[in-house]
């Protein structure tokens, strides 16, 4: 089985509540799609926290062996399941958590 890295983001925003917040994003694909944990074959592990405040102000997606994809917010021991329907539904959770938790922003990663 072979592992590709789609991508890996990072940088840092200021929401329009004042949060400064890190970002740091990792796809890999996975060539065995078969594997349960593994929805398309993708392993992701998405978060976002607050600078001044990283162990306790947080988002995280992500996925692992015998973990299929879930997240936490702010407490790494409690999990939310989600369904993975599509990279793109899974993302777009993913900003929409963010934005609950920290406040609105925009993104240009270019």
């Amino acid at each position: 089985m072979t592992t590709d890295l789609v991508y890996q983001l990072e940088g840092t925003i200021i929401t329009n509540r004042g949060y400064e917040i890190s970002l740091h994003l990792k796809l890999w694909k996975h060539s065995n799609k078969r594997l349960p944990d593994f929805p398309e074959g993708y392993q992701f592990n998405w978060i976002a926290f607050n600078i001044v405040n990283p162990t306790n102000e947080f988002v995280l997606f992500d996925n692992h062996n015998q973990k299929p994809p879930h997240y936490h917010i702010d407490d790494k021991k409690k999990s939310t399941f989600f369904t993975w329907i599509s990279r793109s539904k899974a993302e777009k959770l993913f900003w929409q958590k963010v934005q609950e938790k920290f406040g609105y922003f925009e993104l240009d990663w270019e």
